[in-house]
């Protein structure tokens, strides 16, 4: 066997990923060349469904609508973080080395103290 490392006495895998490169190109399909995967082929079968759904004499489906407009993307901030990020730039000020764990720990005592205001 010699010095090689593979025991196994089968070929050795090469490490290297593969050179092979994968075709950028989107596929073709569907109607009027679009491309058949992701949202475009998506939104061709809706529309296939709808021409469908009138060839038969049915009304079609309306979209469902979200009360209030945009959906919100992320979580409204609560009064406990507003109250550790307004102690934490404070004491950030009075220190350039004041850390956030800190603020917390300060923050904390502030609150059982019944000082807590944001």
């Amino acid at each position: 066997m010699g010095n090689c490392k593979n025991m196994s006495g089968g070929k050795r895998r090469s490490t290297k990923r593969s050179t092979r490169r994968r075709s950028t190109r989107r596929r073709r399909g569907g109607a009027n060349g679009a491309a058949s995967n992701g949202m475009a082929g998506m939104a061709n079968m809706a529309n296939a469904m709808t021409g469908m759904a009138k060839a038969m004499g049915a009304a079609p489906a309306a979209a469902p609508k979200m009360a209030g407009g945009k959906r919100r993307h992320t979580r409204k901030a609560n009064k406990w973080s507003q109250f550790v990020k307004q102690v934490y730039h404070k004491g950030k000020r009075a220190d350039k080395d004041y850390t956030f764990a800190q603020a917390l720990q300060e923050a904390s005592k502030l609150k059982k103290a019944g000082k807590m205001h944001a």
